[in-house]
Protein backbone atom coordinates (compact mmCIF):
# COMPACT_ATOMS: atom_id res chain seq x y z
CA UNK A 1 0.00 0.00 0.00
CA UNK A 2 2.74 2.60 1.01
CA UNK A 3 5.14 1.51 -1.75
CA UNK A 4 2.65 1.49 -4.77
CA UNK A 5 0.83 4.14 -3.07
CA UNK A 6 3.22 6.54 -3.01
CA UNK A 7 4.54 5.56 -5.90
CA UNK A 8 1.73 6.16 -8.25
CA UNK A 9 0.64 9.57 -6.65
CA UNK A 10 5.03 10.25 -7.54
CA UNK A 11 4.40 8.94 -11.19
CA UNK A 12 0.69 11.13 -11.31
CA UNK A 13 2.37 14.49 -10.28
CA UNK A 14 4.99 14.27 -13.52
CA UNK A 15 4.91 14.58 -16.50
CA UNK A 16 3.68 11.76 -18.67
CA UNK A 17 1.14 10.76 -15.64
CA UNK A 18 -1.83 11.86 -17.15
CA UNK A 19 -2.46 8.58 -18.69
CA UNK A 20 -2.25 6.39 -15.23
CA UNK A 21 -5.12 9.27 -14.13
CA UNK A 22 -7.21 8.33 -16.77
CA UNK A 23 -7.00 4.56 -16.29
CA UNK A 24 -7.48 5.21 -12.72
CA UNK A 25 -10.93 7.58 -13.80
CA UNK A 26 -12.36 4.47 -16.32
CA UNK A 27 -11.08 1.21 -14.67
CA UNK A 28 -9.43 0.98 -11.52
CA UNK A 29 -8.33 -2.86 -11.93
CA UNK A 30 -6.77 -2.02 -14.86
CA UNK A 31 -4.83 0.58 -13.37
CA UNK A 32 -2.50 -1.01 -11.57
CA UNK A 33 -1.49 -2.91 -15.03
CA UNK A 34 -1.04 0.58 -16.42
CA UNK A 35 1.17 1.92 -13.40
CA UNK A 36 3.18 -1.58 -14.02
CA UNK A 37 4.33 0.29 -17.03
CA UNK A 38 6.22 3.08 -15.18
CA UNK A 39 8.29 0.59 -13.58
CA UNK A 40 11.00 -1.44 -14.71
CA UNK A 41 10.62 -4.85 -15.69
CA UNK A 42 6.59 -4.07 -16.34
CA UNK A 43 6.24 -7.93 -18.40
CA UNK A 44 7.68 -9.36 -14.91
CA UNK A 45 5.55 -7.36 -12.65
CA UNK A 46 2.18 -7.58 -15.06
CA UNK A 47 2.71 -11.79 -14.91
CA UNK A 48 3.46 -11.38 -10.72
CA UNK A 49 0.35 -9.51 -10.44
CA UNK A 50 -2.11 -11.98 -12.49
CA UNK A 51 -1.15 -14.93 -10.11
CA UNK A 52 -1.15 -13.01 -7.02
CA UNK A 53 -5.03 -11.78 -8.28
CA UNK A 54 -5.59 -15.37 -9.25
CA UNK A 55 -3.99 -17.30 -6.39
CA UNK A 56 -6.51 -14.19 -4.07
CA UNK A 57 -9.75 -14.95 -5.53
CA UNK A 58 -8.78 -19.20 -5.75
CA UNK A 59 -7.94 -18.55 -1.95
CA UNK A 60 -11.02 -16.30 -1.11
CA UNK A 61 -13.49 -18.73 -2.65
CA UNK A 62 -11.87 -21.83 -1.32
CA UNK A 63 -12.33 -20.05 1.94
CA UNK A 64 -16.38 -19.11 1.41
CA UNK A 65 -16.97 -22.44 -0.03
CA UNK A 66 -15.38 -24.40 3.35
CA UNK A 67 -17.26 -21.83 5.61
CA UNK A 68 -20.82 -22.62 3.17
CA UNK A 69 -20.27 -26.16 3.03
CA UNK A 70 -19.66 -26.57 6.80
CA UNK A 71 -22.61 -24.57 8.02
CA UNK A 72 -24.72 -26.90 5.01
CA UNK A 73 -23.38 -29.71 6.79
CA UNK A 74 -24.56 -28.68 10.34
CA UNK A 75 -21.61 -27.57 11.67
CA UNK A 76 -19.54 -30.42 11.07
CA UNK A 77 -15.83 -30.34 11.08
CA UNK A 78 -15.31 -32.84 7.81
CA UNK A 79 -17.66 -32.03 5.37
CA UNK A 80 -18.11 -34.22 2.66
CA UNK A 81 -15.13 -32.47 -0.17
CA UNK A 82 -17.94 -33.16 -2.90
CA UNK A 83 -20.31 -30.88 -1.72
CA UNK A 84 -17.44 -28.31 -0.95
CA UNK A 85 -16.83 -28.29 -4.70
CA UNK A 86 -19.92 -27.75 -5.73
CA UNK A 87 -20.17 -24.48 -3.32
CA UNK A 88 -17.15 -23.66 -5.55
CA UNK A 89 -18.62 -24.12 -9.08
CA UNK A 90 -21.67 -22.36 -8.10
CA UNK A 91 -19.68 -19.39 -6.90
CA UNK A 92 -18.04 -19.67 -10.00
CA UNK A 93 -21.22 -19.84 -11.96
CA UNK A 94 -23.06 -16.61 -10.54
CA UNK A 95 -19.84 -14.45 -10.56
CA UNK A 96 -19.41 -15.52 -14.11
CA UNK A 97 -23.28 -14.58 -14.77
CA UNK A 98 -23.28 -11.19 -13.40
CA UNK A 99 -20.26 -10.04 -15.00
CA UNK A 100 -21.44 -10.98 -18.66
CA UNK A 101 -25.00 -9.92 -17.47
CA UNK A 102 -23.81 -6.55 -15.91
CA UNK A 103 -19.93 -6.18 -16.16
CA UNK A 104 -17.97 -5.57 -13.08
CA UNK A 105 -20.29 -3.03 -11.75
CA UNK A 106 -23.14 -5.39 -11.38
CA UNK A 107 -21.07 -8.17 -9.74
CA UNK A 108 -19.94 -5.22 -6.89
CA UNK A 109 -23.38 -4.37 -6.44
CA UNK A 110 -24.90 -7.75 -5.86
CA UNK A 111 -22.53 -8.12 -3.76
CA UNK A 112 -22.87 -5.64 -1.32
CA UNK A 113 -26.78 -6.39 -1.66
CA UNK A 114 -25.87 -10.41 -0.35
CA UNK A 115 -23.85 -9.01 2.17
CA UNK A 116 -26.18 -6.86 3.88
CA UNK A 117 -27.84 -9.25 5.81
CA UNK A 118 -24.65 -10.16 7.18
CA UNK A 119 -25.41 -7.33 9.19
CA UNK A 120 -28.13 -8.59 11.09
CA UNK A 121 -25.98 -11.87 12.30
CA UNK A 122 -23.36 -9.07 13.24
CA UNK A 123 -25.55 -7.73 15.52
CA UNK A 124 -27.00 -10.78 16.86
CA UNK A 125 -23.38 -12.07 17.34
CA UNK A 126 -22.03 -8.84 18.66
CA UNK A 127 -25.27 -9.47 21.59
CA UNK A 128 -24.62 -12.93 22.05
CA UNK A 129 -20.79 -12.12 22.47
CA UNK A 130 -21.72 -9.61 25.26
CA UNK A 131 -23.99 -12.12 27.12
CA UNK A 132 -21.35 -15.14 26.78
CA UNK A 133 -18.65 -12.53 28.65
CA UNK A 134 -21.26 -11.77 31.22
CA UNK A 135 -21.53 -14.99 31.74
CA UNK A 136 -18.17 -16.02 32.15
CA UNK A 137 -17.23 -13.02 33.74
CA UNK A 138 -20.17 -13.91 36.68
CA UNK A 139 -18.84 -18.01 36.27
CA UNK A 140 -15.40 -16.22 37.34
CA UNK A 141 -16.85 -14.17 40.25
CA UNK A 142 -18.43 -17.45 42.06
CA UNK A 143 -15.07 -18.86 42.53
CA UNK A 144 -12.76 -16.33 43.20
CA UNK A 145 -13.54 -15.87 47.21
CA UNK A 146 -13.09 -19.60 47.22
CA UNK A 147 -11.22 -20.69 50.48
CA UNK A 148 -9.68 -24.32 51.00
CA UNK A 149 -9.76 -23.33 54.94
CA UNK A 150 -12.73 -24.85 55.58
CA UNK A 151 -12.38 -27.94 53.11
CA UNK A 152 -9.26 -28.93 54.81
CA UNK A 153 -10.35 -27.88 58.14
CA UNK A 154 -13.74 -30.30 58.09
CA UNK A 155 -11.40 -33.39 58.20
CA UNK A 156 -8.35 -32.58 59.95
CA UNK A 157 -6.91 -34.09 62.95
CA UNK A 158 -4.82 -31.72 63.73
CA UNK A 159 -3.51 -28.15 63.16
CA UNK A 160 0.08 -29.55 62.57
CA UNK A 161 -0.56 -31.03 59.52
CA UNK A 162 -2.26 -28.02 58.03
CA UNK A 163 0.92 -26.16 58.78
CA UNK A 164 3.25 -29.06 57.63
CA UNK A 165 1.53 -29.07 54.81
CA UNK A 166 1.75 -25.19 53.66
CA UNK A 167 5.42 -25.23 54.48
CA UNK A 168 6.36 -28.59 53.07
CA UNK A 169 7.82 -29.02 48.88
CA UNK A 170 6.42 -32.14 47.78
CA UNK A 171 9.23 -34.30 45.56
CA UNK A 172 7.36 -35.47 42.37
CA UNK A 173 7.50 -38.54 43.63
CA UNK A 174 5.46 -37.52 46.71
CA UNK A 175 3.50 -35.72 44.68
CA UNK A 176 2.75 -38.79 42.29
CA UNK A 177 2.09 -41.09 45.24
CA UNK A 178 -0.65 -38.51 46.34
CA UNK A 179 -1.97 -38.49 43.28
CA UNK A 180 -2.08 -42.37 42.62
CA UNK A 181 -3.35 -43.26 46.24
CA UNK A 182 -5.32 -40.27 47.23
CA UNK A 183 -6.30 -37.75 45.09
CA UNK A 184 -7.36 -40.30 41.87
CA UNK A 185 -9.31 -42.50 44.00
CA UNK A 186 -11.09 -39.70 45.58
CA UNK A 187 -12.31 -38.37 42.27
CA UNK A 188 -13.72 -42.05 41.11
CA UNK A 189 -15.54 -42.25 44.95
CA UNK A 190 -17.47 -39.22 43.91
CA UNK A 191 -18.09 -40.27 40.14
CA UNK A 192 -19.55 -43.54 42.12
CA UNK A 193 -21.73 -41.61 44.17
CA UNK A 194 -23.03 -39.18 41.73
CA UNK A 195 -24.06 -42.00 39.44
CA UNK A 196 -25.95 -43.72 42.05
CA UNK A 197 -27.82 -40.89 42.02
CA UNK A 198 -28.58 -40.82 38.76
CA UNK A 199 -26.43 -38.07 37.56
CA UNK A 200 -24.43 -38.16 34.17
CA UNK A 201 -20.74 -38.50 35.03
CA UNK A 202 -17.61 -38.84 32.97
CA UNK A 203 -13.85 -39.26 34.26
CA UNK A 204 -11.53 -38.28 32.03
CA UNK A 205 -7.89 -39.99 32.55
CA UNK A 206 -5.71 -39.28 29.67
CA UNK A 207 -2.49 -39.02 31.53
CA UNK A 208 -0.68 -39.88 34.55
CA UNK A 209 -0.95 -36.78 35.95
CA UNK A 210 -4.48 -35.56 35.34
CA UNK A 211 -7.73 -36.47 36.45
CA UNK A 212 -10.83 -35.00 35.55
CA UNK A 213 -14.27 -35.43 36.77
CA UNK A 214 -17.11 -34.00 34.41
CA UNK A 215 -20.80 -33.71 34.97
CA UNK A 216 -23.20 -33.20 32.18
CA UNK A 217 -25.83 -31.25 31.06
CA UNK A 218 -27.80 -31.10 28.32
CA UNK A 219 -29.18 -27.84 28.44
CA UNK A 220 -26.71 -25.77 30.77
CA UNK A 221 -22.96 -25.66 31.12
CA UNK A 222 -21.41 -28.56 32.40
CA UNK A 223 -18.89 -29.09 36.11
CA UNK A 224 -15.91 -29.73 35.82
CA UNK A 225 -13.26 -30.35 38.46
CA UNK A 226 -9.82 -31.43 37.52
CA UNK A 227 -6.49 -32.61 39.72
CA UNK A 228 -3.40 -31.69 37.78
CA UNK A 229 0.14 -32.96 39.40
CA UNK A 230 2.57 -29.52 38.06
CA UNK A 231 6.22 -28.62 38.77
CA UNK A 232 7.42 -25.52 39.92
CA UNK A 233 10.98 -24.21 40.64
CA UNK A 234 11.66 -24.29 44.65
CA UNK A 235 11.01 -20.80 46.02
CA UNK A 236 14.58 -18.70 47.31
CA UNK A 237 13.29 -18.27 50.24
CA UNK A 238 13.38 -22.41 51.12
CA UNK A 239 16.18 -24.31 52.66
CA UNK A 240 15.50 -27.22 50.55
CA UNK A 241 18.23 -28.70 48.23
CA UNK A 242 15.50 -29.92 45.62
CA UNK A 243 15.66 -27.35 42.62
CA UNK A 244 11.66 -28.42 41.79
CA UNK A 245 8.46 -29.01 43.37
CA UNK A 246 5.39 -30.19 42.44
CA UNK A 247 1.68 -28.69 43.43
CA UNK A 248 -1.94 -30.46 42.99
CA UNK A 249 -3.85 -27.84 41.42
CA UNK A 250 -7.77 -27.68 40.69
CA UNK A 251 -8.41 -27.27 37.28
CA UNK A 252 -12.39 -25.97 36.84
CA UNK A 253 -14.23 -25.66 33.80
CA UNK A 254 -13.15 -22.05 33.06
CA UNK A 255 -9.16 -23.14 33.73
CA UNK A 256 -7.27 -23.16 36.60
CA UNK A 257 -7.91 -22.04 39.86
CA UNK A 258 -4.11 -21.83 41.21
CA UNK A 259 -4.45 -23.21 44.76
CA UNK A 260 -3.10 -26.63 45.35
CA UNK A 261 -4.57 -29.86 47.48
CA UNK A 262 -1.44 -31.83 48.04
CA UNK A 263 -1.71 -33.14 51.61
CA UNK A 264 -5.46 -33.47 51.33
CA UNK A 265 -7.51 -36.45 52.78
CA UNK A 266 -9.95 -38.19 50.51
CA UNK A 267 -12.89 -36.80 52.17
CA UNK A 268 -10.79 -33.23 52.15
CA UNK A 269 -11.21 -33.78 48.41
CA UNK A 270 -14.61 -34.56 47.78
CA UNK A 271 -15.15 -31.55 50.42
CA UNK A 272 -13.61 -29.56 47.82
CA UNK A 273 -15.27 -30.62 44.63
CA UNK A 274 -18.59 -30.70 46.03
CA UNK A 275 -18.11 -26.95 47.35
CA UNK A 276 -16.78 -26.17 44.12
CA UNK A 277 -20.17 -27.94 42.37
CA UNK A 278 -22.08 -25.99 44.56
CA UNK A 279 -20.80 -22.78 43.12
CA UNK A 280 -21.24 -23.58 40.11
CA UNK A 281 -25.15 -24.39 40.59
CA UNK A 282 -25.15 -21.15 42.36
CA UNK A 283 -23.88 -19.64 38.89
CA UNK A 284 -26.24 -21.52 36.57
CA UNK A 285 -29.20 -19.88 39.51
CA UNK A 286 -27.69 -16.66 38.81
CA UNK A 287 -27.44 -16.63 34.49
CA UNK A 288 -30.57 -18.71 34.32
Amino acid sequence: MTVFGNSAILYASRDGGNSLIDMVNQNVPASLFKFFEFLPFSSVLTVMGLFLIITFFVSSSDSGSLVIDTLTSGGGKEPPVWQRIYWALLEGVVASVLLLAGGLEALQTMTIVSAFPMLLFIINGTYALIKSLRADDLLLSSVQNHSTVVQYAKASSSWKERLDSLIKHPSSNEASRFFQVIAKPALHELATELESRGINVQLDEASDDFVRLVMKNEDVEDFSYGIKIRSFPVPSYSNEDNKKYCRAEIFLHQGGQDYDIFGYTKDQIIADAITQYEKHLHFLHLSN
